[in-house]
Order: structure tokens, then sequence, then C-alpha cells
């Protein structure tokens, strides 16, 4: 097998090889594809070939998700080394922003589980919030509402969606958060408002179009 030149699968048909491959040289293949792949499905599918009977398809599954937590973890160890020597205001804004990010990527990975996942949200959080004590910026303040999404404090989510707004975010950056706090809060009418206003913009992403379809059409 020539595992240099795997082909590209779609999410579902690599779920599918994963799962129900009768060899463990395709399975082993579906999990090299998993590269070419949007990170969050492709880790989705990587943690599922953790479970495969196969040694040689778990350890390269392992092998995967360990060196791309390892990658943002050493991230996170670098800016926080810089950070401890910066005396700049404006360079200590970026580097807070920085490693909030990195703790953030963590997490919507799913890279990280249990305890540790809160400790990451919770460190993503403290991090984005020095950024915004700093200088009040729509890209940090965009991230907190994420972050804050995450954790389930929907209102104050919402209110930092807003206030990127108020520093001038364009709408459709942050409208389809606003839908995903909207949707969650059972205000299905407002849903469809932002992913309207999403809808309208350049921004668009395959993985938003199956959405867009449901609610719009």
């Amino acid at each position: 097998m020539d595992l240099d030149s795997y082909p590209i699968y779609s999410h579902g048909g690599l779920a599918q090889i994963i799962k129900h491959a009768s060899t463990p040289e395709k399975r082993l293949k579906a999990v090299l594809s998993t590269k070419q792949m949007p990170e969050k499905q492709a880790i989705s599918l990587l943690r599922f070939a953790l479970k495969d009977p196969v040694d040689d398809v778990r350890l390269l599954a392992y092998s995967m998700l360990d060196t791309k937590e390892k990658s943002i973890s050493e991230n996170i160890h670098q800016h926080l080394k810089v950070l401890r020597n910066t005396v700049s205001r404006k360079r200590q804004r970026i580097l807070h922003h920085l490693i909030a990010s990195n703790y953030w990527e963590l997490v919507y990975l799913d890279l990280a589980q249990g305890g540790v996942r809160r400790h990451m949200l919770d460190q993503a959080q403290a991090h984005i919030a020095k950024s915004l004590e700093i200088k009040r910026a729509a890209p940090a303040l965009k991230l907190y509402g994420r972050i804050l999404g995450e954790a389930g404090k929907l209102s104050e989510s919402k209110a930092m969606f807003e206030a990127a707004l108020n520093e001038g975010m364009a709408e459709a950056e942050v409208a389809p958060y606003l839908a995903e706090v909207a949707f969650i809060s059972g205000d299905f009418h407002q849903v469809e408002d932002y992913l309207r206003i999403y809808s309208r913009s350049d921004k668009q992403t395959p993985t938003m179009q199956p959405i867009l379809k449901y609610w719009l059409t």
C-alpha cells in the first residue's frame, strides 16, 4: 500500500471506512486521509480510531492526536515564556490574546477532556480578559464570546459578541455565533435573523451551507 498517495474522502465516507472497513490497511489509509480534512472533523474521527481492535490503527490515531496537542501546547509554553519578559503593554495584549487562542483551540478541537478541558477554558478566559483590560478590541471580544458560550454563559457570551459589533466588527463575523446562542436559548426567530445576515455576506463557508439551507429555505 502506498500511504503517500491516499485519496481525499468526505467526512461521512471516512467515518464509514474507519468504523466498518474489513482490513486494517483500509482503516490505516482512512486515518491518514484525515490530514486533508478540517481539523475538528479529523479529530472526531481520530478519536473513534482509538477504539480500533488493531494496534497499528490505534497507535497511528494516537500519534496524530498527540502531535497536534503537543504543537499547540508548545505554542502556549513559548508565548508564556515571552510574556514573562515583556514590558510593552501592546506586546502583552497580543501575547495574552495568542495564549487565549491556543487554549481555546485545544478546547474547540476536543483535544482536552474532563477537568483538563475545564482548566483550559478557564485559562483561555483569564488570558483574553487580560488582553481586553489593556485594550478593548473587536477580535478579542469575539473570542471571549466564543469562550463564554462554550462555558455555558450564554448571556455573557451574547454581550461580548454585541460588544464586538460596537467596536466595529462586521455583523457577518459574529452572526453565526449569535445564531448559536439564540438556538441554545430557544429563540428560534433570532436564529433565522442572524443566519440571514450571515447569508448575505461573502464570508460563507461550506460547513455552514447545510445549516443555511435548513433554516432559510
